[in-house]
């Protein structure tokens, strides 16, 4: 059994310029870069051909991305768009391969080197790649999984297309997700109804999490990239403004514990719990529409 004090003080002693922070953009792209310096917003789309899970691979590409947004190779952003070509997909959460592989392993390392890599990427979309005013929006068209509902409530603003579909099958086989949701379905509307939605696998419609308050823009499907291009050619509402200084007094120390605490949990995952696990793989890796994937389950 992993213990937590372990997983702390590996934290504390883990410097940040120790995870894998890649100096130039993997050979392997899975994002589309676009720049409009006329807008001033930059666009990161995730590619077609792309794997429909975020792997170690593409938490380094968007590491990568954002130093670059931050260092001013893109002039002075306003405003950065994550979105997806994945036909029916935003993202379907995290590398699932990997963590079954390490959690038998007894890999506890690799697990938290992603999960850090994971939260300073929610990091990064919250606090505007560090740069003062930049504003972060997510459009999700289709599904929204785990760690990409997570990535997407990242965003200070969320966008979706009628029919898609969010929710945390963490439960399904014995997690929960770690990366932030608490913390940010917190933020948005109340720690009660977080605390309710990351621990049941439900699914959730754009049309539901609209009215609740956790979608911000519920379009027709097809006009998300449409209606964002519009929307951030506004100044941000004043309701806008008021809650992402509420997601900013998010505390980068919370993060961290999550992952300490689902670093834990993933170490001691059951049999029984792992070959779940499994069977959501095996449906993540032959499906390519997410409302397939998660009935096939």
């Amino acid at each position: 059994m992993v213990n937590l004090a372990h997983a702390q003080h590996l934290a504390r002693q883990q410097r940040v310029s120790e995870l894998q922070r890649p100096r130039t953009r993997p050979a392997e792209s899975f994002f589309n870069v676009s720049d409009d310096r006329a807008q001033g917003t930059i666009r990161l789309s995730l590619r077609g051909t792309s794997p429909p899970y975020i792997s170690l691979r593409v938490l380094e590409e968007l590491t990568f991305l954002s130093s670059e947004i931050r260092a001013g190779r893109f002039g002075a952003p306003r405003n950065l768009v994550l979105s997806s070509e994945l036909e029916g997909i935003f993202s379907l959460g995290g590398d699932l391969q990997m963590f079954q592989r390490a959690a038998k392993s007894g890999d506890f390392g690799q697990l938290f080197r992603y999960g850090r890599a994971a939260i300073d990427q929610v990091w990064s979309n919250l606090s505007g790649c560090g740069i003062p005013g930049l504003v972060t929006a997510a459009i999700v068209s289709g599904e929204a999984q785990g760690g990409g509902f997570e990535a997407a409530l990242s965003c200070h603003i969320v966008i979706a297309e009628r029919g898609s579909s969010f929710g945390f099958p963490e439960p399904l086989f014995g997690l929960f997700p770690g990366m932030g949701a608490m913390e940010l379905i917190s933020a948005r509307i109340d720690s009660d109804v977080a605390a309710r939605m990351i621990s049941t696998p439900e699914r959730y419609s754009a049309e539901f999490l609209h009215e609740i308050g956790l979608v911000d823009y519920l379009v027709p499907k097809g006009k998300g990239a449409e209606f964002a291009q519009e929307l951030m050619a506004l100044p941000p509402s004043a309701a806008t403004e008021r809650k992402i200084t509420r997601l900013k007094a998010i505390r980068y120390g919370d993060l961290l514990s999550s992952v300490e605490k689902w670093t834990e949990r993933a170490m001691n995952l059951s049999e029984r719990e792992l070959r779940s696990m499994g069977y959501l793989l095996s449906a993540q890796r032959v499906m390519r529409h997410g409302s397939e994937i998660l009935e096939a389950v």
